[in-house]
């Protein structure tokens, strides 16, 4: 199974679900449209400032709700994910993630910072995505793709 087969599976399910197959010092959570918003931090809300359109405001909350639920499930709760300089998400010490959202959807994936640099996540709307393997995955990330 390529990229693109994984990106289509996805789809097709109509939600986000977890992924198959993440190491078990990686969590990942989303938030579906369907789902009323999520509480944050007031300084979460901060950083969206006061001119932030409703729809805006929406994704953010979700994507934050992933954040912390993606925390959560790595035993951290209650901690505010606030934003750098350049808007990057600044995570609890001890933790690396990545926050992505779109269409309603929020989604986040986190892990402990003493097993990994980091990692990654994005909601896009794609069409042929197998040109792309080549330039964002690694060859043993490609491997663990066709396992799935």
């Amino acid at each position: 199974m390529g990229l693109k087969s994984l990106v289509d599976r996805e789809a097709d399910a109509l939600n986000i679900a977890t992924p198959a197959g993440l190491p078990d010092f990686v969590a990942f959570a989303a938030f579906q449209p369907s789902e009323q918003l999520p509480r944050i931090h007031a300084a979460e809300w901060e950083i969206l400032g006061p001119g932030a359109v409703p729809k805006r405001r929406s994704e953010f909350a979700r994507g934050r709700g992933a954040a912390h639920r993606a925390l959560e499930a790595l035993g951290r709760s209650g901690e505010p994910v606030l934003a750098g300089a350049n808007r990057e998400p600044l995570w609890p010490n001890g933790v690396v993630g990545s926050i992505s959202h779109a269409a309603g959807f929020g989604v986040a994936i986190v892990a402990g910072a003493d097993r990994t640099d980091g990692v990654g996540v994005d909601i896009e709307k794609l069409g042929d995505v197998s040109e792309l393997e080549d330039q964002v995955l690694r060859p043993e990330e490609r491997a663990w793709i066709g396992d799935l």
